[in-house]
């Protein structure tokens, strides 16, 4: 699977209509790619915008942001990772975008490789037994390898 940061960035940027931008934009965005066939970017399109949520490290984060300002498409930007570790995110965005199975795998991977047990035993006790993902069962033992 994809070697991934430690944060998940959102990114939301307008609809790129002119496609001499968009060729621009992607290129840029490929020369920040190492490998532009496992990128660890999960995207939403919504017609007038499109969402991106970023498991890069930092720094391809703060470059993948200049891109988008140099083009002037960055409508919005924020560290979500703290609500996508705690579950506490369900917008209607997020949700679609991570209905995708690639990204769902993406998404389930960040998750086993960030959570400790402390985090799952905490929502446990919040929430109980029944509220744990896939992941979160996994960091746990509930789950194997090849049950994920």
């Amino acid at each position: 699977m994809l070697l991934t940061g430690d944060s998940v960035i959102y990114f939301k940027i307008g609809s790129m209509e002119d496609s001499d931008i968009q060729k621009n934009v992607e290129r840029e965005l490929v020369n920040i790619f190492e490998d532009p066939y496992r990128i660890p970017l999960a995207i939403g399109d919504f017609g007038h915008y499109e969402v991106m949520y970023s498991f890069f490290p930092e720094c391809k984060n703060l470059q993948m942001e200049a891109v988008f300002r140099k083009y002037n498409l960055l409508l919005d930007k924020k560290d979500i990772t703290e609500a996508v570790l705690n579950g506490d995110i369900a917008d209607h965005e997020f949700t679609t975008t991570f209905s995708d199975a690639i990204w769902a795998e993406m998404l389930e991977y960040f998750l086993v490789h960030q959570l400790t047990v402390d985090d799952v035993l905490d929502k446990i006790s919040r929430s109980g037994l029944t509220s744990l993902s896939r992941a979160e069962r996994k960091v746990i033992g509930m789950e194997t390898e090849g049950d994920l």
